[in-house]
């Protein structure tokens, strides 16, 4: 067999394999991922009985800007059926947190703001959530917010936390999948132009 054939079937049948398993590597097939980002806009250093903030006639003391933020990490939709009961996927926001605007992006949201001693919740009502879909919320709080999953209502679909900045293991993940992929096109291309030379 030709050499310069044999090498490009060698390395188009390894480039395929390495990106078929990178693909299987990445996220499983249908995963929602939240984003808590939390800024304080009061410094440390100030003393805080001298800073008052109105939000929307409310004084707050100690005020953060929290953001909450949806990504459906998936490679297939979220069906409406997931919601198990047809219940609301809740989240705990905090007492005394009042909403600033939602963040449009194909989840569609809602907030219920507390009064008293009930909490502000985020929930997404039952509703086809489409791959690579987004949503979320920016909210006003006093002080720092405790944010949570009120309970899992999606079937066999994981809710998780996710830090803001991806994980480098993520992005190389994907790197590789789509270089794996492109290497194999490369390798399959000069395979049959020497498959070409040599007939």
């Amino acid at each position: 067999m030709d050499p310069l054939l044999l090498a490009g079937t060698v390395f188009a049948a390894v480039s395929t394999v390495y990106a078929v398993i990178a693909y299987h590597r990445r996220p499983p097939k249908r995963r929602i991922e939240y984003t808590l980002q939390v800024v304080p806009l009061v410094p440390a250093s100030a003393r805080l009985e001298d800073v008052e903030v109105l939000v929307r006639g409310h004084a707050m003391r100690n005020p953060h800007l929290v953001t909450l933020r949806l990504d459906s990490n998936s490679r297939a939709d979220i069906p409406a059926t997931a919601f198990d009961s047809k219940k609301n996927l809740t989240f705990h926001i905090g007492r005394g947190a009042l909403l600033l605007s939602t963040i449009p992006g194909g989840i569609k949201v809602g907030v219920t703001e507390g009064e008293g001693s009930d909490p502000t919740r985020f929930f997404v009502a039952p509703q086809l959530i489409k791959k690579r879909a987004r949503g979320g919320a920016m909210f006003m709080s006093e002080g720092m917010p405790k944010v949570y999953v009120e309970e899992e209502v999606l079937t066999d679909i994981d809710v998780l936390s996710k830090d803001p900045s991806p994980a480098p293991s993520e992005r190389w993940s994907t790197r590789w999948a789509y270089l794996g992929a492109v290497s194999g096109a490369v390798g399959a291309i000069v395979a049959f132009f020497a498959w070409l030379l040599a007939v």
